[in-house]
């Protein structure tokens, strides 16, 4: 007895919001001045940021590779010191604060997300900071 086949989902525009606030801006905007991803040919994921952010987004980092070129394979992060390796984290990222756009320096995969995670503010590291000594110190 054969199987009976799957029915194939149809994953219409149907369901998605007629708008969205960025992330950036906080301007809620029609979806259309979203971009899409996704895997594949199903990109029905919805970025937070705006096109218009990315697009400024983009052009900070640009100008900003123009002013302070990437240092030579072998440079270490500027933040931890270690010199990045392994098959995926072999170069450094420029990092630059996303309020003023000043360049900070370049540094590593894992720092550059760790900044990320916390929030890219002083406040954010000093709170990690205060976990791990209130965990690690006598």
């Amino acid at each position: 007895m054969a199987r009976p086949k799957k029915e194939e989902v149809n994953l219409s525009d149907s369901f998605l919001p007629k708008t969205k606030p960025c992330r950036k801006c906080g301007i809620v905007k029609p979806i259309d001045c979203f971009s899409r991803r996704g895997e594949g040919k199903i990109k029905k994921r919805i970025n937070i940021d705006c096109k218009d952010c990315i697009r400024k987004e983009a052009k900070v980092i640009r100008d900003l590779k123009k002013l302070y070129p990437k240092p030579p394979d072998g440079t270490p992060c500027d933040c931890c010191g270690k010199v990045p390796s392994g098959p995926y984290r072999k170069s450094l990222q420029l990092d630059h604060c996303h309020i003023t756009g000043e360049f900070r320096g370049y540094i590593c995969d894992d720092c550059n997300v760790s900044i990320s995670r916390a929030g890219d503010t002083l406040a954010g590291v000093r709170a990690l900071e205060r976990y791990m000594v209130r965990h690690y110190e006598p």
